[in-house]
């Protein structure tokens, strides 16, 4: 009842907050990297919210605080480890991919986004910019 209340309330100064949900994946048009021009490659990634992001941060929080538990100290991770598990990191991310328009779609698996990823850094680059940006994995809602 006061969720309603409040809503209610919003709403009658302007601001429904009922008319947005998360989503927990969103696509990602891929673009040349040397044009910017959208091409026909799309990736599907996962959302803040969704279930493999929550878990990998619940997992680095546990880790994290484990080790001040343990030392008295934050330990940080060496930031060139950090620069090679990325591939692997953002892989686990990647839901699907798909080709606009191809009658044959081009296999998955999150192996091959990995290995894909660690070919081609601008790739990755762009997911993971595309996985930064809190606004693709909100939506209008279908109530709106």
């Amino acid at each position: 009842m006061e969720k309603q209340n409040l809503a209610q309330q919003l709403q009658a100064i302007g601001f429904n907050i009922l008319s947005t949900e998360d989503v927990p994946s969103a696509e990602v048009t891929i673009k040349d990297p040397v044009t910017n021009a959208p091409t026909a490659f799309i990736i599907e990634v996962a959302g803040p919210e969704h279930p493999l992001r929550k878990q990998a941060g619940y997992t680095q929080s546990r880790r994290m605080r484990q080790e001040l538990l343990k030392t008295g100290k934050p330990v940080l991770d060496d930031p060139e480890q950090e620069d090679q598990d990325q591939p692997s990191n953002i892989a686990g991310f990647t839901l699907s991919w798909r080709v606009e328009g191809a009658s044959v779609q081009p296999p998955f698996s999150r192996d091959l986004a990995e290995q894909l990823y660690r070919e081609k850094h601008w790739l990755m680059h762009q997911v993971k910019t595309a996985m930064d940006e809190r606004e693709r994995f909100i939506k209008r809602s279908a109530a709106s």
